[in-house]
């Protein structure tokens, strides 16, 4: 497959519609009718060192063409870490980089666990979120848990129609809106404390719902400082 090097001596591959080598690394899959609700990556999440964060920027900007949006620092509940997205002329690739910077945050524990820079998150996008979320959790998937008192505060700051916000709360959706866009997405659990999926679904929203991001990681490291108690109560 046509690549190109990347920092730290990675590769970035490229992948057309023709181009089908890819599939030889996996296993095939029964086809099921819900194939089609997750339509094609939105975005991904690259975590990357305080020293290297210059180094990516630049590459995506020179090599890939992409334009930097302004950085942006947001709060974990172990610290705080910096953010700045990076898009095509056409928006249809959208990269966030994120800067670890040592301690107990998300992005310094994915660190730590992958062992260097990586992708930590990828947005897949849906017409239907809820027809995609409830299908994976058919299939087995498991979604971050999102506690309750979400959709309080949901229910305090937007006009939310009963039965849709009810139908959020049961299947653990997070919501923005701007102006009159509206922003639908939900989280998998993170696998091995290596990386996790997203589901979105825009309606006239360019954004990255960055207003549930605190949320999002607070309920990471709620259930990370979970499953560690577990574990040490195992042993």
């Amino acid at each position: 497959m046509p690549a190109v090097a990347g920092v730290e001596g990675s590769l970035i591959y490229f992948i057309g519609p023709g181009d089908l080598e890819w599939r030889d690394d996996f296993l095939p899959a029964e086809r099921g009718a819900d194939l089609g609700l997750l339509r094609k990556v939105d975005h991904f999440s690259n975590v990357v060192r305080r020293g290297e964060f210059p180094s990516w920027s630049l590459f995506y900007r020179t090599v890939l063409g992409l334009k930097p949006e302004p950085q942006v620092e947001i709060a974990d509940p172990h610290g705080a870490f910096l953010s700045r997205s990076l898009r095509s002329a056409n928006k249809e690739v959208r990269i966030a980089l994120n800067v670890g910077e040592g301690g107990a945050t998300a992005v310094s524990r994915f660190l730590e666990a992958f062992g260097g820079s990586g992708f930590q998150q990828i947005a897949l996008s849906s017409d239907d979120i809820f027809a995609a979320v409830e299908a994976a959790r058919g299939r087995g998937v498991d979604f971050l848990p999102i506690p309750d008192n979400y959709y309080d505060d949901l229910a305090a700051r937007f006009d939310i129609a009963p039965d849709l916000l009810a139908r959020m709360r049961a299947l653990g959706v997070l919501y923005d809106r701007v102006k009159d866009g509206e922003f639908f997405h939900i989280y998998t659990r993170t696998f091995a404390n290596r990386f996790f999926f997203e589901i979105v679904e825009r309606r006239n929203y360019d954004l990255f719902g960055a207003a549930n991001t605190p949320v999002r990681l607070a309920a990471q490291a709620a259930l990370a400082d979970a499953e560690e108690r577990t574990e040490m109560e195992f042993e």
